[in-house]
């Protein structure tokens, strides 16, 4: 795959050797980081899925994805870009990985969090088709307000929507 980022890239799902790049891009997240326990414990025994974002063998990106036992939903836990990777297309790509692999596994489509001073993140999700739940007041840690957002991926009984939703 090459989304302008560079002749050498790939999304695969995170390894345990992965840890080390995944803290490194944590860092760059303002704020609920992920810690290295919380890592070991996704990529070894939890209900998730994280899929990196990797240029000439180095992780520039990720999303993590969690999935509850008898919900037809997904929810993106987070998505991160390097800094100096940042509007190459790698979160597009993050992003349209994970639908995929929703759409895969059966499920109906997803739910995210999104603070609402993330303009650049909010400008993505719109034009992947997400569209807004609702407001959620002192969502995060430092007090910031989160937008909620959802999209389906699959027809609903209208017939509304499809595959093509999954991957666009």
């Amino acid at each position: 795959m090459n989304g302008g980022v560079g002749s050498c890239t790939g999304i695969r799902a995170a390894q345990l050797a992965d840890i080390p790049d995944l803290l490194a891009l944590e860092a760059e997240f303002p704020t609920d980081r992920l810690t290295r326990a919380h890592w070991r414990h996704l990529l070894t025994r939890g209900h998730g899925l994280a899929l990196v974002f990797t240029l000439e063998d180095a992780v520039v990106g990720n999303v993590v994805l969690f999935f509850r036992k008898n919900s037809s939903l997904a929810r993106v836990y987070s998505l991160v870009v390097k800094a100096t990777q940042r509007g190459k297309g790698v979160a597009r790509q993050l992003m349209e990985a994970a639908q995929a692999e929703v759409y895969q596994r059966g499920l109906q489509g997803l739910l995210l969090e999104v603070r609402v001073d993330n303009v650049a993140a909010q400008a993505l999700y719109a034009r992947l088709g997400y569209h807004l739940e609702r407001r959620l007041h002192g969502f995060y840690a430092d007090g910031s307000d989160a937008l909620r957002l959802s999209k389906r991926l699959v027809p609903d009984r209208l017939g509304a929507q499809g595959l093509e939703a999954a991957v666009t």
